[in-house]
């Protein structure tokens, strides 16, 4: 049986986030090598749940949009993503002390 392939996307969003956690790695705590192992670890953990995106649970589901949000814990960050047919969209990563509205989502 040939396993399910998914295309992996991103939107703005994560980038954005994304790019702010490494600049405050770089910038804030002056650790670059702290920064190259998160980038590493999000990475690592992204390919890695792509493979199987709808094994856990949804963490939230918008009934309006027929969308199902699921999380990825790395380190002190979860990053949220979508399950659309074959594709996984990583919408957020956000840190886990943040309050974080479901409409930012």
């Amino acid at each position: 049986m040939e396993k399910k392939r998914y295309k992996v996307t991103y939107l703005s969003t994560f980038y954005n986030d994304l790019s702010g956690i490494i600049e405050y790695f770089q910038n804030d705590l002056k650790n670059n090598l702290a920064a190259e192992k998160f980038l590493d670890n999000v990475e690592n953990a992204i390919l890695k749940r792509s493979k199987t995106p709808l094994i856990l649970p949804p963490v939230y589901k918008n009934t309006m949009l027929n969308l199902c949000f699921y999380r990825i814990i790395v380190s002190n960050y979860s990053i949220y993503y979508v399950v659309n047919n074959d594709k996984v969209e990583f919408r957020r990563i956000i840190h886990n002390k943040r309050d974080i509205k479901t409409s930012q989502l």
